[in-house]
C-alpha cells in the first residue's frame, strides 16, 4: 500500500484522525479491494496486541459522550467509550488510548473488524469470535484468495481471521493457514470443518495441505478415511458419494480406512502415489481401496502470486505498458489459420508480461492483421496450464467463456467513436453520473468483445461475441459467417499459439481504411489445471493516463492503428 494509506490508517487506529483523514481513507477503502484487505489485517493486528492494560474484559458498547470521554482521559475510571476518531494525541505523539481506556477503544476496534469480516466472509462463517477476556478465538486466517466466495454470498479476503467451525467455499480458491503453520489450499466447491482442537474434517470437495517441519502427524479425516502426514504435501478429495482420493506430491502419508471385512487397514503413500477409498458394502461403514494413476492436475496446488483477491477473474498481474497496436494489412498470399504465426511476419508485434517472477511464464505476444473481409488476431501466450478449458457457456448459464483460460480482444469498430473512447458500463455509474451505461454510445453494437479459447473436451477453438458496454446480443460460435480459429500447444507444454480470422460483419463494420484508429484492449486469463476457473489475468493495450485499465471504462482502452501498407 502507499505511504499515504499507511499514514491515514495509522491515524485512525491511533485515535488521532481528523474528519478529512477519515474521508480520504474511506475513499481508498471504497475504491480498492486490496486496501480493504490490508485495513482489515491492520485492525486485526491492533485488536490482538496484548497492550490492553490489566483490565478485566472489554467494556460494553454505549453511545459516545465526548464530555465523558474527556473526563475519562483525565483520570476517571468510569465513563463512556472514547470516540475512536477523537484527536487526543499527546506530547509523545501517541493517542490518549495508549495511556488510558485502551481496552474500551479496543472494543470499538474489535466490533469494527468483526462486522467488517462478517460482511466480507458471510454470516455463516465463524469469524472473529471473542472470549469474555477479549481474545479472538481463531484456528487460522485466510492468507490468499482468488475469486473466492462462501455460502451465503460472502467474499473471502486475505488477512481475515477464521474461528472454529464449518467453512463452505462455493466459488474460487482460498488458502487457509492454520495456527500450527499448515497451509491448506481449498478449491471450490468444498466444505471443511475445522475444530478448535484437533485436526480438520473434509466433508466434500478438494484440498491440498502443505505441512511444515514440526507439524508432522497433522491429519485430514473424510467420511471413508484418515490421511496422516509424515512431513509432506498431499491432496485429499471427497466425491459426492463419500469416496476419498489421496495423492502425494512430496514426502509421505499414511492412509487409514476400514476394510470390507471390518478390519482396520492402512497404506503408506510416497511422492507420486495416489489411491481411492470407496464405500464397498451398502449399509456398512466398510470401504475398498485401490491404487489410481498419479495426475498432477487432479488438485490445485498453487496461486500465480500475490495481488488483489476480489477481482471476479482473479487478480491482475501486470502493469500495462502498451498503448497502441499496429494493425498491418495481411499479405497478398493471405494468412492460413493453423496455429502457426510463421506467415505473419514480426511487424506490429507487441509483448506484455506479468510481474516478476511470473514474467517468464505468464505473458502474451500479440499481433493484429486485416484485409477487406476479415480481422486477424494472433497471439503466443505463456501458460503453465495451456489449453485446459472445460468451460462451455451453452451447457451452463453460470459458466463464463473467459474463465478456463482465454484471450479477449475488445474493439470499438467505428472509427468515428474516437479515442479515448467515451463509453462506460453500468458497473461504473455513480451518483454523479447515473446515466453512464445507458447512453447510446454505451450500448453501441460497434463495441465488440471477442473471447477466444480452446475447448479441451471437444478439441475445438471457440468464439464468444458480445456487444456494447452492457454486453448485449451475445453470440456463441456465430453461425452463418466464415470465422476461423486454431490453437497449437507449445512443444514444452508451457504455452500456446492462437489464430483467429473474424469477418467484419461480426464486428458490424466495413473494412477500415489506412490511417483509421479504433479503441481496443487485450485481456489474457490463466486458469487452474482443470480448466475450471481463472486464477489471474493480464490487461494491456491501455490508455494508462486515464487510470487503471478496465474493460468497463472505454477511456482506459488503448488503440488499434490501421496502417495503409
Amino acid at each position: 500500500m502507499s505511504d499515504l494509506f499507511d499514514e491515514l490508517a495509522g491515524r485512525v487506529l491511533d485515535g488521532a484522525a481528523s474528519a478529512d483523514d477519515v474521508e480520504r481513507l474511506d475513499a481508498m477503502l471504497r475504491e480498492d479491494p486490496a486496501a480493504r484487505a490490508e485495513y482489515l489485517r491492520l485492525v486485526n493486528l491492533h485488536v490482538a496486541l496484548k497492550t490492553y492494560g490489566s483490565g478485566g474484559g472489554l467494556t460494553a458498547m454505549r453511545p459516545v459522550d465526548r464530555a465523558a470521554a474527556a473526563r475519562d482521559d483525565a483520570g476517571s475510571t468510569g465513563g463512556a467509550v472514547p470516540a475512536l476518531l477523537q484527536n487526543t494525541r499527546t506530547e509523545d505523539g501517541r493517542g490518549a488510548w495508549w495511556r488510558r481506556g485502551r481496552a474500551r477503544v479496543a472494543a470499538v476496534l474489535l466490533v469494527g473488524v468483526t462486522v467488517a469480516a462478517a460482511v466480507m466472509l458471510g454470516r455463516n462463517v465463524p469469524v472473529g469470535k471473542v472470549t469474555p477476556e477479549g481474545n479472538i478465538v481463531r484456528v487460522g486466517e485466510f492468507t490468499r484468495a482468488t475469486g473466492a466466495k462462501l455460502a451465503g454470498g460472502g467474499v473471502v479476503v486475505a488477512g481475515a481471521t477464521v474461528s472454529p467451525g464449518e467453512l463452505e467455499l462455493v466459488e474460487g480458491f482460498a488458502e487457509l493457514t492454520l495456527t500450527n503453520g499448515v497451509r491448506i489450499v481449498l478449491e471450490a466447491p468444498v466444505k471443511l470443518d475445522v475444530p478448535l482442537k484437533g485436526d480438520p474434517t473434509l466433508l466434500a470437495g478438494r484440498l491440498v495441505a502443505t505441512v511444515p517441519e514440526g507439524a508432522q502427524g497433522f491429519t485430514v479425516s473424510t467420511p471413508t478415511a484418515r490421511v496422516v502426514d509424515l512431513g509432506t504435501e498431499f491432496g485429499v478429495g471427497v466425491a459426492e458419494g463419500g469416496g476419498t482420493e489421496v495423492q502425494v506430491f512430496r514426502g509421505l502419508v499414511v492412509t487409514e480406512w476400514t476394510s470390507a471385512e471390518g478390519g482396520k487397514r492402512d497404506q503408506r503413500l510416497h511422492a507420486g502415489d495416489a489411491m481411492s477409498i470407496d464405500h464397498a458394502v451398502a449399509g456398512k461403514s466398510a470401504s475398498a481401496a485401490r491404487d489410481i494413476p498419479f495426475q498432477p492436475e487432479r488438485f490445485v496446488r498453487m496461486f500465480p502470486g500475490a495481488g488483489s483477491n476480489t477481482q471476479p477473474g482473479g487478480p491482475v498481474y501486470n502493469q500495462p505498458q502498451v498503448e497502441s497496436v499496429r494493425v498491418i494489412p495481411a499479405a497478398a498470399t493471405g494468412i492460413r489459420v493453423d496455429g502457426d504465426l510463421a506467415d505473419w511476419g514480426a511487424a506490429g508485434a507487441f509483448r506484455s508480461v506479468c510481474v516478476a517472477p511470473y514474467d517468464t511464464s505468464h505473458f502474451v505476444e500479440g499481433r493484429m492483421r486485416y484485409d477487406g473481409g476479415r480481422l486477424y488476431i494472433g497471439a503466443h501466450v505463456g501458460d503453465p496450464a495451456p489449453m485446459r478449458s472445460t468451460v462451455d457457456p451453452r451447457a451452463a448459464k453460470d459458466e463464463y467463456a473467459w474463465r478456463g483460460g482465454s484471450v479477449i480482444v475488445r474493439l470499438a469498430s467505428d472509427p468515428k467513436a474516437g479515442w479515448p473512447l467515451d463509453a462506460i458500463g453500468t458497473s461504473e455509474k455513480n451518483s454523479k453520473h447515473p446515466e453512464w451505461g445507458r447512453r447510446p454510445q454505451d450500448r453501441s453494437d460497434r463495441i465488440v468483445h471477442l473471447t477466444m479459447w480452446f475447448h479441451r473436451p471437444t478439441g475445438k477453438a471457440r468464439l464468444h461475441v458480445a456487444y456494447g458496454m452492457d454486453f448485449h446480443g451475445e453470440r456463441m460460435d456465430p453461425g452463418g459467417v466464415a470465422w476461423e480459429g486454431a490453437f497449437r500447444e507449445d512443444a514444452d507444454g508451457l504455452g500456446y499459439t492462437l489464430e483467429y480470422a473474424i469477418p467484419w460483419e461480426v464486428l458490424n463494420a466495413a473494412a477500415p481504411k489506412g490511417g483509421e484508429v479504433m479503441a481496443s484492449q487485450w485481456t489474457v486469463h490463466w486458469s487452474d489445471r482443470d480448466g475450471k476457473l481463472s486464477r489471474g489475468h493480464l490487461v494491456d493495450v491501455a490508455n494508462s493516463a486515464a487510470g487503471p485499465a478496465k474493460f468497463s471504462k472505454g477511456v482506459t482502452w488503448g488503440k488499434a492503428v490501421f496502417e495503409g501498407k
